[in-house]
């Protein structure tokens, strides 16, 4: 009887043991990249995506986004005899990368192109951060038959209202810019507002903008010519007594173009995938 309790212990314990390992398994090591600095000379590290966040280890390497650009960190060793250190960065596509940084006098490599890799771990951004998840929605909406005709024609300059998307949790916008005069229109931007049906139509105190976001630069719409733009913005709701103000701004404060939509037309919302 003692050895079969014996053997039945045995056996728990085994199975105990089976049960950590395999949770134990589950863990996964991120594996950095090796990065060599110096004092006298720059390393670029260059993402496919915009940066949104970095943190250092330690503050003995120097970090900087590039001028005019926000895919690019510099790095620099602040000094010659600092530590090897780490260093976190978190990009608008959604990945994770992390380096391991070490001086070195000479390094054999200043240029880092970061793509697809093992090393590159996902990231759960908030929705309307993930500019990969936003640019391909606007891709699919690019793509999307056409279902609404609401437009207006002011300066010379046609804007309609061609559809309203879904996608992953953004609202997608589908415009369409007619130029009928000779001279081109340099779009600076497009704004959204909420506003009311019956109060004065520009007054900036009865308007709530809506942040919209960024899917690169605008178009150029040439003399006579027309062109699209794919407007994103976070899903919003608009009461029964209020409308939508889409305003397209020319560069240099020319011409604008105002577009009303009511509410009950914001509602024939169609999901894309």
């Amino acid at each position: 009887m003692k050895k079969i309790v014996s053997v039945l212990l045995m056996m728990i314990a085994f199975g105990a043991m089976a049960q950590e390992t395999t949770g134990q398994s589950k863990w996964s090591v991120i594996e950095a990249y090796p990065v060599d600095v110096t004092c006298g000379k720059t390393s670029n590290l260059i993402f496919s995506y915009g940066v949104v966040s970095v943190d250092r280890g330690a503050p003995t390497v120097l970090v900087q986004k590039a001028k005019h650009v926000n895919n690019i960190l510099q790095l620099k060793a602040a000094d010659k005899n600092m530590d090897t250190t780490n260093l976190s960065v978190v990009t608008a596509d959604g990945k994770f990368y992390s380096f391991l940084v070490a001086y070195n006098e000479h390094p054999s490599c200043l240029n880092l192109v970061l793509g697809d890799s093992s090393k590159v771990v996902p990231v759960d951004l908030p929705v309307g951060e993930n500019q990969a998840k936003i640019l391909k929605g606007a891709e699919l909406v690019e793509k999307a038959r056409s279902f609404m005709h609401t437009g207006v024609h002011e300066l010379g300059i046609g804007l309609a209202l061609r559809g309203i998307y879904l996608h992953e949790g953004l609202c997608y916008f589908k415009l369409d810019v007619r130029n009928g005069s000779a001279f081109p229109f340099d779009v600076d931007a497009v704004r959204l507002f909420v506003a009311d049906k019956h109060k004065a139509r520009r007054s900036a105190s009865q308007e709530k903008e809506i942040a919209v976001l960024s899917t690169g630069p605008m178009p150029v719409v040439e003399g006579n010519g027309h062109g699209g733009i794919i407007v994103p913005t976070k899903v919003f709701t608009v009461a029964p007594k209020q409308r939508l103000v889409i305003r397209l701004v020319e560069m240099d404060n020319g011409r604008t173009v105002q577009l009303h939509v009511s509410g009950k037309r914001l509602l024939r919302v169609k999901a894309v995938k």
